[in-house]
């Protein structure tokens, strides 16, 4: 299944599709040979998200954090480079569907942030940029707003620590809540 996925997403780019378990399956069973119906496939991709969403659990920290920026009267918006109805049965499953007053899936944006399609959509819907704007992720693309916020990002392991002057590193969400100032 590792090169089915490395297939699809060689054809199909920074897309919401090249994320697609559907698309991989389907990469799978043709790239083989294995002559299936094809509503197999999507039961199989049923299968994966099934069991994916009885074995997602937040980050310890995460419910503490937003629950905190939404008592703080924080505009919280959710950039993503998965599908939408993926993405809102995965907050739905995880209770944070009412979390985010905006959500924005590469698939409505037309590429995945790396692309800057997500961003340029979100400057669309929040305009003009607050001068006090974080991004959270994982990846050094998730930083949204890069000339206008502050970018925290998600690292296995390690205590919070400054990269930059607006740039930081963080494994615990506990310890993030805890030590940055949301007022300032």
């Amino acid at each position: 299944l590792v090169h089915s996925r490395k297939n699809v997403k060689d054809a199909l780019g920074n897309t919401a599709s090249s994320h697609s378990r559907l698309m991989y399956i389907r990469e799978f069973l043709n790239s083989n040979d294995l002559k299936v119906h094809a509503t197999f496939a999507l039961e199989c991709e049923q299968v994966f998200w099934r069991s994916y969403m009885e074995k997602m659990v937040l980050f310890e920290g995460v419910e503490e954090l937003v629950n905190y920026l939404r008592l703080s009267r924080s505009k919280l918006v959710l950039v993503t480079d998965l599908s939408t109805q993926i993405q809102i049965r995965k907050l739905a499953w995880l209770g944070l569907d009412r979390a985010f007053d905006l959500m924005i899936t590469s698939e409505e944006a037309g590429g995945d942030k790396e692309t800057g399609k997500p961003e340029a959509m979100l400057r669309r819907f929040v305009s003009p940029v607050p001068g006090n704007t974080w991004a959270v992720g994982d990846k050094d693309w998730d930083h949204l707003f890069s000339d206008e916020s502050a970018f925290f990002k998600k690292t296995i392991s390690g205590k919070l620590k400054e990269r930059s002057e607006f740039q930081f590193e963080f494994s615990d969400f506990k310890e993030l809540l805890s030590k940055i100032n949301f007022d300032s």
